[in-house]
């Protein structure tokens, strides 16, 4: 193939590596985070808030941070080692269980499973549902070291300076 074939060729997956992840195509996006050494804390890691899991009944701990959109769960964490939600429930979630098994991102560690690595998943509600082995609502539970809810610290973060952020409402017009 000539040069100039080969500069165009690489053009164009550029731009797919681009388009598809904006249209939710993120086959090609990998999951897997490096982890951040205990002492080589930068400033862009002291100001993201790590969220935790706690899952008493079940005895299971999770740890996660919130980093560009993705809600990153860390290597260490917890998560149940086989799905216990009803079958054809929340079957994608299921699935990427079972990936993840497969994969030796999540390995057998006695009753229950660990993350070997940093994993990036899309949602907390994703990371959740891997983690208790069942569908569950991320927003509820995770919570940051203060014991506030996801969904609360979400809330908070669309605020100004404490203040919520005033959205605009249609004027409402009386009939003639």
């Amino acid at each position: 193939m000539s040069e100039a074939a080969t500069a165009n060729m690489e053009g164009f997956i550029d731009y797919l590596m681009m388009v598809l992840p904006a249209i939710r195509v993120d086959t090609f996006v990998e999951r897997v985070r490096q982890s951040v050494g205990a002492g080589a804390l930068s400033d862009e890691r002291a100001k993201e808030t790590e969220f935790n899991l706690h899952y008493p009944s079940k005895g299971l701990r999770a740890r996660a941070v919130l980093k560009e959109g993705e809600f990153i769960v860390l290597a260490g964490s917890q998560a149940r080692a086989s799905w216990e939600g009803q079958e054809g429930t929340a079957i994608t979630y299921e699935k990427l269980h079972n990936e993840l098994i497969a994969s030796g991102i999540l390995k057998p560690a006695g009753e229950h499973a660990k993350f070997s690595q940093n994993y990036a998943f899309t949602s907390p509600s994703a990371a959740a549902a891997v983690i208790y082995g069942r569908s569950a609502s991320g927003p509820m539970s995770w919570k940051t070291p203060t014991g506030q809810f996801f969904k609360d610290w979400e809330a908070e973060q669309l605020t100004d300076d404490g203040e919520q952020i005033a959205l605009a409402k249609p004027v409402s017009q009386e009939p003639n």
